[in-house]
């Protein structure tokens, strides 16, 4: 027997979105639930790339030969397509209960992504290159302003959280294919474990093993559900899990209402490159007088902000290099052409904490 990485995956899980801690436990927004299928023995013509007819009548035979070709057939296939998605999984072994969820949508330009877990929670808005992140821990609450390539490797993330969990419970379970079914008017090939998948590196210990998925003939996982039993250092842990796929080409994300609580500031080198243009595009104000780092490859400055820069208002940001590296003024017109030029840099970062929100704003030229 072998034993499935559960424990492990929920810590994966909950690393990926960048939170930890101690608290209540909190719940993510739920899915509208689809009509239920109903499953016919009828000869599949059509498989699902990594499927097979081995599995069709023998459930002793792994009808999924190739667990990684269908998760790059189910994400290929909601590439540049708006979708919704969520995740719940729930941990039992003793008297101790875990319970991850996650839920995202995208319509292709923008990304909604939640993470709860008990004790804490993360929300992710992403348009583009700029994201706007919450996360919180019990009493706490911290919010990170991101512009560049992280914001975009943080919209990401919704994407590697269904690659992990596809492949962990896709490669612990030996699938036999079971027929076609039809759910709210898409048919789908079904597929079904009864067991473990002894020669995977994904389980140990397993005791018992269940689970059902629904995939259109491209590839696309809607549905997948299913029970995991296994014995861990002498405990016996039970994980239900459940995977599904909504709005395909129809989900409309939007900025969360949190957003309106932080400064939604962007950063832009300004034609001719002699400053760094900061704007507050909307949400609060940046307070005065608060201090942030400017980095270049010509070395670093701090730059204050002395008056409070609200919604709407713009910033230039003019830098001078000196024998001890740049000296940065801040001012609300433009600055004359002369001091640094900021598009000579091949990255322009700009960093820092006001209260409770980072920023880390980053122009690539």
């Amino acid at each position: 027997m072998r034993r499935l990485l559960v424990t492990v995956l929920l810590a994966a899980l909950v690393a990926l979105a960048g939170c930890g801690g101690s608290g209540t436990t909190t719940t993510a927004p739920t899915t509208d639930e689809t009509t239920a299928a109903t499953t016919t023995q009828e000869s599949v013509s059509d498989f699902p790339p990594g499927a097979s007819a081995s599995g069709l009548t023998n459930a002793s035979a792994s009808g999924l030969t190739n667990a990684s070709a269908l998760i790059e057939a189910h994400i290929d296939a909601l590439n540049d397509t708006a979708y919704a998605f969520e995740l719940d999984a729930t941990n039992t072994g003793g008297d101790t209960e875990t319970r991850t969820r996650f839920a995202g949508a995208t319509d292709g330009d923008d990304t909604v992504f939640r993470q709860n877990t008990t004790g804490s929670a993360l929300e992710l808005y992403a348009s583009g290159d700029y994201a706007l992140q919450r996360q919180s821990s019990g009493d706490t609450t911290r919010y990170q302003v991101l512009q560049g390539p992280i914001a975009a490797q943080q919209a990401s993330s919704m994407t590697t959280v269904q690659q992990l969990v596809l492949a962990t419970y896709l490669g612990a379970g030996d699938y036999a294919v079971t027929g076609t079914t039809t759910s709210d008017g898409t048919e789908y090939v079904e597929l079904r474990a009864t067991g473990v998948n002894e020669s995977s590196s994904t389980a140990e210990n397993v005791e018992s093993f269940e689970a059902t998925l629904l995939v259109t003939q491209d590839g696309r996982i809607d549905e997948f559900t299913g029970t995991v039993r296994a014995n861990q250092s002498g405990t016996t842990t039970t994980t239900e899990f459940s995977y599904g796929v909504t709005d395909v080409g129809s989900a409309d994300p939007s900025a969360p209402a949190w957003a309106a609580d932080i400064p939604q500031v962007t950063a832009s080198v300004a034609d001719g490159g002699n400053a760094l243009v900061v704007e507050n595009t909307g949400g609060s104000a940046v307070a005065a007088n608060t201090s942030l780092t400017l980095m270049t490859d010509a070395g670093y400055a701090d730059v204050t902000f002395a008056a409070e820069l609200a919604p709407g208002e713009t910033a230039y940001v003019a830098a001078t290099e000196g024998d001890g590296g740049l000296t940065a003024t801040v001012t609300r017109d433009a600055p004359a052409d002369g001091g640094f030029d900021f598009a000579s840099a091949n990255r322009v970062v700009l960093t820092g904490q006001a209260g409770s929100v980072v920023f880390q704003l980053v122009v690539e030229n």
